[in-house]
């Protein structure tokens, strides 16, 4: 009995290839499977509920893949046995790029007996084809399970690369605004700085008028009254006393426009 066909895949030969050889994935996608897990280095056991016409029961299986090319091609030979008879088989997958894709391709020359054998071959074609068609069909579903769980991988890790640029670029925007601010604040410091320079020098500036303005003060009562008692001799000496008297306001009022002056 020659099993063989082609089914395409929306993935990569890297992707289907990983899921081929999975044993986790295998268990999920056979139809009947009660168990499959791996048993030796690329060799896997497991058992299967089959049907085929009025015959059914279940089949302890053995799978052995060698040759293998990842991610192109391997060989399998696989032998089962149970109550409705027995299974042998021998073949290869391949796995073949196509249109962006991956074009399975399986060939299997297999072997049946017991009574399972006994419903026809018409019935064990079609019946193979029905449980092929459908292990296919589930191994798609866990493809595209993995390619979106990957995707929603890429985009939550771009998600969080966008985040991480943002804050980023936030915190870059935050400590130019910082610096800014302290440029600012030192500008307003030396501002402040020279101000008060200033506003000390002026009254220093202020002091020193005032000092000298207390000093003029200080000398004026000194000035006055030399001024009046040369007068005072003068006019006593050589002038008469009403005479000496008009000289006296005069000098006097010379004085004060004198004083005035300084």
């Amino acid at each position: 009995m020659k099993i063989e066909g082609q089914h395409l895949f929306a993935a990569s030969p890297e992707l289907v290839w990983d899921a081929v050889i999975d044993p986790d994935v295998l268990a999920k996608v056979l139809p009947g499977c009660e168990d499959f897990h791996a048993i030796g280095e690329n060799e896997f056991e497991g058992k299967l509920k089959i049907k085929v016409g009025p015959v059914q029961g279940e089949f302890m299986g053995n799978v052995l893949l060698s040759e293998l090319e990842p991610p192109r091609s391997y060989r399998l030979k696989l032998k089962g046995k149970g109550a409705p008879g027995f299974v042998e088989g021998d073949g290869t997958v391949e796995l073949v790029p196509d249109a962006g894709g991956t074009m399975l391709k399986y060939s299997v020359d297999a072997k049946i007996g017991g009574r399972i054998a006994t419903v026809g071959q018409r019935l064990l074609d079609s019946s193979s084809k029905v449980i092929t068609r459908q292990a296919l069909e589930g191994l798609e579903g866990q493809i595209g399970a993995r390619i979106a769980t990957f995707e929603a991988g890429e985009a939550a890790r771009a998600a969080a690369a966008a985040d991480a640029e943002a804050a980023a670029a936030m915190a870059a925007a935050e400590a130019a605004d910082a610096q800014a601010a302290g440029k600012e604040a030192q500008y307003a410091a030396e501002l402040a700085t020279l101000e008060a320079g200033e506003a000390r020098a002026a009254a220093a500036g202020k002091a020193a008028e005032a000092k000298a303005a207390r000093e003029r003060a200080a000398r004026m009562p000194s000035q006055s009254e030399f001024a009046a008692t040369v007068a005072k001799e003068v006019a006593k000496d050589l002038i008469p006393m009403p005479a000496r008297v008009v000289l006296v306001v005069m000098a006097l009022v010379a004085l004060v426009f004198i004083i005035r002056a300084c």
